[in-house]
This record gives C-alpha cells, sequence and structure tokens, in this order.
C-alpha cells in the first residue's frame, strides 16, 4: 500500500469498518477466555471488500451478509485478526479521525498479547488486564447514545 492507500483505507475503516477485541469462552471449566484483535468490514461493493482483503491479507473468505429488508442492497463482510490486524492499524492509524481511539487500544492491546503463549494458564492479573481491555473496546463500539 502506498501512503495514499492508508488515507483511503483509514476512511474505509472510520466510515465502514469495526475494530474491536473479540472473547470466547471455550468451555465452563477453568479455562480462560481467549481474546483476539479484530478489524471488520462491511460494505456494499465487493470489489472494495478484494481489495481490503488483498491489502490487509486476510485469510478468512469474503461473506454475503443477510438481507434484512427488500429496502437494502446485498452487503458483504470480511474480518481480519491478530497481527495481521495490528500491521494494518499501524499503517492506517495516523489517518484515522473516528476511530483512531480504538485502533491505539486495540494496537495496545496486540502488543500487551504477544509476549504470551497458547496453552499456558493465565494468571489473574493478566486475565484482568485482557477483561479490562475488551471492556474497554466494547464501551468505544457501543451504540445509541451515551
Amino acid at each position: 500500500m502506498t501512503d495514499v492507500n492508508y488515507s483511503y483505507w483509514a476512511g474505509v475503516v472510520d466510515c465502514d469498518g469495526c475494530i474491536s477485541i473479540e472473547k470466547s469462552v471455550w468451555h465452563k471449566r477453568s479455562r480462560s477466555p481467549v481474546y483476539t484483535l479484530k478489524v471488520g468490514l462491511a460494505n456494499t461493493n465487493y470489489n472494495i471488500m478484494e481489495a481490503f482483503k488483498n491489502n490487509t491479507g486476510a485469510t478468512q473468505k469474503i461473506v454475503k451478509r443477510k438481507i434484512r429488508s427488500p429496502k437494502h442492497k446485498q452487503s458483504y463482510g470480511v474480518k481480519v485478526f491478530g497481527k495481521k490486524a495490528y500491521l494494518f492499524l499501524q499503517k492506517i492509524k495516523e489517518h484515522l479521525i473516528i476511530k483512531k481511539e480504538r485502533a491505539d487500544l486495540a494496537m495496545k492491546f496486540y502488543l500487551y498479547m504477544k509476549p504470551h503463549q497458547h496453552g499456558v494458564k493465565v494468571i489473574e492479573d493478566e486475565q484482568k488486564e485482557r477483561e479490562r481491555m475488551y471492556l474497554e473496546m466494547k464501551r468505544m463500539n457501543k451504540r445509541g447514545r451515551d
């Protein structure tokens, strides 16, 4: 991507994108939840979705979203996770306007998570910090009035 593309993609993410931290609870046993950095995009233009996927290195396929009303056009969604999401945010962050604060938290979250190994039990303080960042991102992404 060139610098021009960085600002373009920042505009697309500011308008039609989502920067989030996902939480998955595997079992009710003592296993810790898994948290993942995600950047997603939804749009009615399939070509933009393909370009997003190619520019971010997303490995997920582009999905057709359910049409909720006959008045709506067909829309599509694609997501990028983890390191690829982090690298993409690094490139566009300085150009973001609306979602800059979310990008800052997402990048901080990724760097915090990076040194941790999969399959290793998470200590309580680390679990609390992951949950704190997850809840903060959830608050930032909340819809409706404050």
